[in-house]
């Protein structure tokens, strides 16, 4: 850009060069000027009118003291513009020099323009420092305002990431934040709002089947518990001691299966479990008493006291099914043990 921007002032000054000779070179071929040239114009310069052999006609006043021309002229007479440095009417700076031949009074003069081009240089290297200075702070003010901006209009995303980051399958009420717009950032989160309301829905229905279920089928089971138990009073032959025996041991499994799903539902509906204290080795002993020694097997208690904060029905449970796993896969002996 700086560049562009020096040669475009170097072509200015040359065609405002050429333009001055021009004007002088018309009022010369006329014959009706003065030793003396008018110096005045829009860019300071020098002119000098010269014959064929180098002789000062007229010339401006700021180079009245010279008596030759202080630029080499084209003898054939053809108007040229050139960039020229080192001549008499400077200190070693370049100058546009622009020469026009004219006929006048029955002999050749040529008048020779010069312009100044440190006007451009100096221009540039002010253009050249001020857009050191500037664009820096541009740039930042441009970046500033475009993160700005940016930011402003991914906070709302940003809102809606943090909400559904806090979402879980235990608790599908909340909702994201919905801006109070119309474009596409309010359509997601009205989107993602309505996606969460049909998976609440889904979730409750599913909580509620689990638990009318879970509920609906203990008086069935206690019903088979009663008639299996009067079975078993009324055909006391062991035939039917060992048939009911097995019936009661399914149906407890059944029961602990509701059982679980019963505590499941309450956990999906946020019911608090009741927390109290429970002493972990005296659970165990009275949970391992009340089972059957599994045959085969040879079961180790070890249990010392273990004061805990939890729930008792939850805690025998977790111990029945640890017991029951490792009694259906264990080979010779089971341990159990608590510190």
């Amino acid at each position: 850009m700086r560049s562009q921007l020096r040669e475009s002032l170097y072509s200015s000054i040359e065609t405002q060069t050429v333009t001055r000779a021009d004007d002088v070179g018309a009022l010369v071929a006329t014959g009706d000027f003065n030793t003396t040239l008018d110096s005045s114009g829009a860019t300071p310069g020098w002119i000098q009118v010269v014959d064929d052999r180098g002789r000062v006609k007229a010339s401006t006043a700021n180079v009245a003291h010279l008596r030759t021309g202080f630029a080499p002229i084209d003898p054939r007479h053809i108007p040229t513009v050139r960039t020229r440095s080192g001549l008499a009417i400077d200190t070693g700076e370049r100058v546009s020099v622009a020469t026009v031949a004219v006929r006048s009074g029955g002999e050749w003069l040529t008048v020779i323009a010069a312009s100044p081009l440190d006007l451009a240089d100096a221009s540039d290297r002010r253009i050249t420092i001020s857009l050191l200075l500037v664009f820096p702070v541009l740039l930042l003010f441009s970046a500033s305002t475009i993160w700005l901006v940016v930011w402003r209009a991914l906070r709302p995303v940003e809102a809606i990431r943090a909400e559904v980051a806090g979402i879980t399958s235990s608790d599908l009420s909340r909702r994201v934040p919905q801006p109070p717009t119309s474009d596409e950032i309010g359509r997601l989160a009205r989107t993602m709002n309505d996606m969460l309301d049909r998976l609440q829905t889904s979730m409750v229905r599913q909580q509620r089947f689990v638990s009318d279920a879970s509920h609906e089928l203990r008086s069935p089971l206690a019903s088979l518990r009663s008639q299996l138990e009067v079975t078993l009073i009324e055909r006391p032959s062991p035939e039917w001691v060992d048939t009911v025996g097995e019936m009661l041991k399914d149906h407890d499994r059944l029961e602990r299966l509701i059982q679980d799903l019963l505590v499941l539902a309450r956990h999906d509906d946020h019911v608090e479990s009741n927390l109290e204290p429970c002493d972990l080795g005296y659970l165990v002993r009275s949970e391992l008493g009340r089972r059957p020694e599994p045959t085969g097997l040879v079961r180790v208690v070890d249990a010392e006291n273990a004061l805990v904060a939890g729930d008792t029905d939850a805690l025998a449970r977790v111990l029945r099914n640890l017991v029951d796993n490792a009694e259906r896969h264990a080979r010779s002996r089971v341990e159990v043990s608590v510190r």
